[in-house]
C-alpha cells in the first residue's frame, strides 16, 4: 500500500534521489526545503515516513523545532547523516518509530544497485519493519545492520583518514607546484588510481566532508596517531633503516590478512585492466539509445568483420535511456576494416561511433 512520504531536505543530494526513488515506486512524495510551498512542520504532520535530509549542521534545529513536537506513533522517523549517536539520540524523543541509514555512497551515483548502506534500527514496530525491508531490498543496496556507537566507532576509522591523507597528499604536491597533467605522465597505475579517488572527493560539496572530519569526536585523536605513524615512517626511512620497514610492512601485512590481501589485490588488476581498457587507442566506442536486439545488432558486424575482440564494457544510463559499449580490438587490425565496422555500426537506429 502506498505510503506518504514526506523528505525534509528534498532539494539536496539525497533529498532528490529518495524523492526520484519513492516516486518510482508509487507512493505519494511531499518535501520541504529553503523557499518550498510546504514547510518542514507541515510535512512532519501529513507524512506517514519522515526522511530527513538536511546538513548536519542543521539536523538538531529541524528535528527538534520542526518534527518532535509534531510526531505520531503511527509515523517512521528516519536520517541519512554519516554520523548516528547525536542523530539518533535526537530522534529517539520524538514518538515516532526510529532507524537511522547512512548510504556510503554519493547521491550523483546512478544507482544505488550493489552500493552499501548501514541500517541502525533504534525503535521499529513490526509493520514499520516490513515495509522498511521492501523498500531496502528494492534499492538493490548492501546492507550492514549495526548500533549508533558501532557505527560511529567503525566509520571513524573508513573515513576521516583516507579524507585526510587525501587532502594531504594534494597539499604536499601543490607545494612543489608540479601540475598534474605531468605527474601523470611520470605515475603507476597505483598512482593514478588514488589520484581518480581524490578527484572524485574534490568533485563533491566540502561541507560533506567537514561534516565527517568536524562533527565526529573520535577524529581528532585518530588524527594524532596517524600524525604519529607518518612521523615513524619519516624517522625509518630517514635512518635507512630496511629491517624497521619490514617489520612494519610485515605488521600491516598480518593486520590485513591474507584473504583481504588476496580480494584487495585481484580487485585492484580489475580495476588497472579496465583503465588500460578505456585508455587504449584499439577501441570502438558506440553509444546508441537502449533497445532490444541493438547488441546482438553490433556483434553480427563485428563477427562478419572477423573483429578480434580483446575487451568489452557496457555502460547503461538510465536517465537518458541510452546505453554505452566500448569494445577493444587487436592492434593488428587493418585499420580500413576498423573504419568499414564504424560506418556500418553508425548506420544503426540513434547510435554513434567515437
Amino acid at each position: 500500500m502506498p505510503k506518504t512520504i514526506g523528505i525534509i531536505g528534498n532539494k539536496g543530494g539525497f533529498g532528490r534521489w529518495f524523492t526520484s526513488f519513492f516516486k518510482k515506486r508509487g507512493d505519494r512524495v511531499i518535501g520541504s526545503d529553503i523557499g518550498t510551498q510546504l514547510s518542514n512542520q507541515m510535512v512532519t504532520k501529513q507524512a506517514d515516513i519522515i526522511l530527513v535530509c538536511v546538513p548536519f549542521s542543521s539536523f538538531e534545529k529541524v528535528v527538534s523545532k520542526d518534527i518532535i513536537p509534531f510526531s505520531q506513533p503511527h509515523q517512521l522517523l528516519m536520517d541519512v547523516m554519516s554520523l548516528k549517536m547525536q542523530p539518533m539520540e535526537i530522534m529517539m524523543r520524538s514518538q515516532a518509530d526510529v532507524v537511522g541509514l547512512h548510504p556510503m555512497w554519493a547521491p550523483k551515483a546512478k544507482s544505488a544497485q550493489g552500493q552499501r548502506c548501514i541500517v541502525i534500527a533504534e525503535r521499529l514496530n513490526d509493520t514499520h519493519r516490513t515495509w522498511l525491508d521492501c523498500v531496502l531490498h528494492e534499492t538493490g543496496m548492501v546492507l550492514t545492520h549495526s548500533t549508533s556507537r558501532r557505527h560511529d566507532e567503525c566509520v571513524s576509522l573508513t573515513q576521516p583518514p583516507t579524507q585526510a591523507l587525501s587532502l594531504a597528499l594534494v597539499g604536499v604536491m601543490n607545494i612543489y607546484g608540479v601540475p598534474l597533467a605531468e605527474l601523470n605522465l611520470y605515475s603507476s597505475p597505483f598512482s593514478r588510481l588514488h589520484w581518480s579517488l581524490i578527484g572524485r572527493m574534490l568533485s563533491q560539496k566540502s561541507e560533506v566532508y567537514a561534516d565527517i572530519l568536524m562533527n565526529n569526536p573520535r577524529v581528532p585523536e585518530l588524527l594524532c596517531h596517524l600524525e604519529e605513524e607518518i612521523q615513524s615512517i619519516r624517522q625509518i626511512v630517514q635512518r635507512k633503516d630496511y629491517a624497521a620497514f619490514e617489520a612494519l610492512f610485515m605488521e600491516a601485512r598480518e593486520y590485513f590478512g591474507v584473504p583481504h590481501i588476496n580480494t584487495s589485490s585481484s580487485m585492484f588488476d580489475d580495476m588497472m585492466l579496465f583503465n588500460v581498457d578505456m585508455e587504449s587507442i584499439n577501441q570502438i566506442q558506440v553509444s546508441s539509445k537502449n533497445a532490444p536486439g541493438l547488441l546482438h545488432k553490433i556483434s553480427k558486424i563485428l563477427d562478419r568483420a572477423q573483429v578480434d575482440l580483446t575487451s568489452f564494457h557496457s555502460k547503461l544510463i538510465k536517465e537518458k535511456d541510452r546505453v554505452k559499449f566500448h569494445f577493444g580490438y587487436s592492434q593488428g587490425m587493418d585499420p580500413s576494416a576498423v573504419a568499414s565496422v564504424v560506418r556500418k555500426i553508425k548506420r544503426i537506429s540513434n547510435t554513434t561511433v567515437h
